[in-house]
C-alpha cells in the first residue's frame, strides 16, 4: 500500500492535471485558433479591395466570434454549478451562447451605427474618397507623404493595419476635400492611362499608346479613304472637262451621218445639250457608285482639301463609329475630330478632350453637393457604406484583438492551475490571485512592450499629424488604441496567419483576395 505521503502526492498530481480534462480549456483553445486565424484574415480584408457585401459577410463572422468569446467567458459560471445535471448544463450553455452571439451582434451594430451617425454629409462625402484612397494605398497606387511603410511596403502587417485605419485617421484632416479632388484626379488618370494594359476594357493607355494604337490607324484609314475619294472626284471632274471635246466629236459624227457640211444652230444646241446631260449623268453615277461603295453615302465632289474631307459629317460619323471603346462612347464630347497626326497635337486636341470627361464622370461623387449625401439624398446609401468602411475595420480589429488577448489570458489562467492548483482547505482566491497576477502582468507587459518597440509606420513624420486628427475625432484613447493595433499587428499577424494557413487548413472566412 502507498504511504500517506505518496497518496497525498498522487492526489495533488491529479488535482494539478485535472484542468486538462475540463471542456472549457479545449473550447477556449478551439475558439482561440479560429479567432486568431480570423484576425489575420480580417486584416487582409480591411486593407484590401472588397465589396460592401463581402465586408458585411466577414463582419458577421467577426461578430459571431465575439459573441462566442463572451459566451466562453461566462460558461465557467454555469459549468461549475454542482446543482445542475449535464443535460441542464448543456441546454443552458446553448441558450447562453445564443444570447451572447445575438447580444454581441446588437452591441457592435449599435456601436458602428453610433459612430456612423456622428458623421455628417461632409464626412460621408470625404469617406467616399478615403475608402478609395485606402484601396490605392493597399495596392501601391498612392502613398502618404513622409510615411514610411517599411521594407515590405504595403504588404507588411503594420502597413496593412495602417491602411485599414487610414480612413478613420484622416477623416478630420482640415484640407481633406481640396486634397481629395487633386489626389483622385491624379489617381484616376494613372489608373486609366498608365496602370493598365492598353486595349483592355476601360483602359486608355498613355497618350503615346493612344496615338500609336488608336488614332494613327484610324487616321491612316481616312487617308486611304481620301485617296479613293480623290480618284472618284478626279474622274468626275475629268469627265466634265471632256464635255466640249465630246460635244465637238458628236457634232462631227452628226454632220457625217447627215452628209452635210453645216447644220443649224438649233441642231448644234440640241446635240451639245444631249452630250452634256449624258456625260454628267454617267460621271455622277460612276462617282456616287464609288462614294457609296467606299463610304456608304453620297459625298459632295468638291472636297478638294484633305481637311475639308476629314471634317465632313459622313467621315466624322465613320470615325466615331470606328473608335474602340471607351473612346467611342466618350467621343460625343468631341463631335468634330480634328485632322491632326502629330503626337503632341493628338494629345492636346484629341486624347485630353476624350480623357477629361471620363475622369470628371468618375469624380462626380466627390463633386456632388452635400445635400446628395444626406440620408434621403441621391448618394445617401453610398455615403453610409463609405462611412461604415471607415468605421468598421478599426472597430472589428479592436474587438478581434481584444477577444484574442482576453482568451489568451484566460487560457494561461487555466493552465496555471498546474502550478497553482486549487486546494480544498483554501479559498478560491488563494489559487486564483497569483494566477491572475501573473497573467495580468504578462498581458500588461505585452501591451507595454508592443508600444515601446520601434515601428516605421507610427514613427514616420506623417503619423503624429494623423494621430492628432484621430484624437480630435475619437478621443485620445481611441487614437492610442488605433496606434496599438498598428504596432501589435507586426507581431500578431505572422502568428495568426500561420495558424489560419496551417492549423485551420487555409480557411478563407468568406474572403477571396482579388
Amino acid at each position: 500500500m502507498p504511504s500517506p505521503a505518496q497518496a497525498s502526492q498522487a492526489k495533488n498530481q491529479g488535482s494539478r492535471l485535472a484542468i486538462l480534462r475540463q471542456p472549457i480549456l479545449w473550447l477556449t483553445l478551439l475558439y482561440l485558433a479560429f479567432e486568431l486565424g480570423f484576425s489575420a484574415r480580417l486584416l487582409d480584408v480591411s486593407s484590401g479591395t472588397v465589396s460592401p457585401e463581402m465586408l458585411k459577410d466577414v463582419e458577421r463572422i467577426g461578430r459571431s466570434l465575439s459573441g462566442l468569446a463572451l459566451a466562453l467567458a461566462l460558461l465557467p459560471l454555469l459549468l461549475n454549478r454542482a446543482d445542475l445535471s449535464w443535460r441542464a448544463k448543456l441546454g443552458s450553455a446553448l441558450l447562453l451562447t445564443a444570447l451572447c452571439v445575438s447580444g454581441m451582434f446588437w452591441f457592435q451594430s449599435w456601436l458602428v451605427r453610433e459612430f456612423t451617425e456622428e458623421l455628417d454629409a461632409r464626412d460621408r462625402r470625404n469617406a467616399v474618397f478615403l475608402s478609395l484612397a485606402a484601396v490605392a494605398l493597399s495596392n501601391g497606387e498612392m502613398r502618404v507623404a513622409r510615411l514610411d511603410l517599411g521594407p515590405e511596403g504595403s504588404g507588411s502587417p503594420s502597413a496593412k493595419a495602417f491602411v485599414a485605419a487610414f480612413p478613420a485617421l484622416a477623416l478630420t484632416k482640415p484640407d481633406l476635400e481640396q486634397d481629395a479632388l487633386s489626389v483622385m484626379r491624379q489617381l484616376l488618370r494613372r489608373r486609366i492611362t498608365e496602370a493598365c494594359e492598353p486595349g483592355a476594357p476601360g483602359c486608355f493607355g498613355t497618350a503615346a499608346d493612344f496615338h500609336d494604337m488608336v488614332w494613327l490607324p484610324l487616321y491612316l484609314r481616312v487617308v486611304e479613304s481620301y485617296a479613293r475619294y480623290s480618284d472618284g472626284a478626279q474622274a468626275y471632274h475629268a469627265a466634265r472637262r471632256s464635255i466640249p471635246e465630246r460635244q465637238e466629236a458628236a457634232w462631227r459624227e452628226y454632220l457625217a451621218s447627215r452628209k452635210i457640211r453645216q447644220g443649224s444652230a438649233a441642231e448644234r444646241s440640241a446635240i451639245d445639250l444631249a452630250v452634256r446631260n449624258r456625260v454628267e449623268q454617267e460621271a455622277d453615277r460612276a462617282a456616287q457608285s464609288i462614294m457609296r461603295d467606299s463610304f456608304g453615302a453620297d459625298l459632295p465632289l468638291n472636297l478638294v482639301r484633305f481637311e475639308d474631307f476629314f471634317r465632313h459629317p459622313t467621315i466624322q460619323a465613320r470615325m466615331h463609329a470606328l473608335l474602340p471603346q471607351p473612346f467611342q462612347a466618350l467621343a460625343v464630347s468631341l463631335p468634330m475630330l480634328p485632322a491632326v497626326a502629330d503626337e503632341n497635337e493628338v494629345q492636346s486636341r484629341v486624347f485630353e478632350p476624350l480623357l477629361q470627361p471620363l475622369i470628371e464622370a468618375q469624380m462626380e461623387p466627390l463633386l456632388a453637393p452635400l445635400a446628395d449625401y444626406e440620408d434621403e439624398g441621391r448618394l445617401g446609401e453610398r455615403g453610409r457604406e463609405a462611412a461604415e468602411r471607415v468605421i468598421v475595420p478599426p472597430v472589428a480589429l479592436g474587438f478581434s484583438l481584444a477577444g484574442g488577448l482576453g482568451h489568451l489570458f484566460k487560457l494561461g489562467f487555466l493552465l496555471l492551475l498546474i502550478i497553482f492548483p486549487r486546494r480544498q482547505d483554501k479559498p478560491a482566491w488563494h489559487s486564483g490571485l497569483p494566477r491572475a497576477a501573473l497573467m495580468g502582468s504578462g498581458v500588461a507587459l505585452l501591451v507595454i512592450v508592443t508600444l515601446a518597440q520601434p515601428n516605421s509606420v507610427v514613427e514616420s513624420p506623417a503619423y503624429p499629424v494623423l494621430h492628432r486628427y484621430a484624437t480630435e475625432r475619437f478621443t485620445a484613447a481611441g487614437a492610442t488604441t488605433i496606434e496599438w493595433i498598428i504596432r501589435m499587428q507586426a507581431y500578431a499577424y505572422p502568428c495568426n496567419e500561420a495558424i489560419r494557413r496551417h492549423l485551420l487548413f487555409d480557411i478563407s472566412y468568406g474572403y477571396q483576395p482579388a
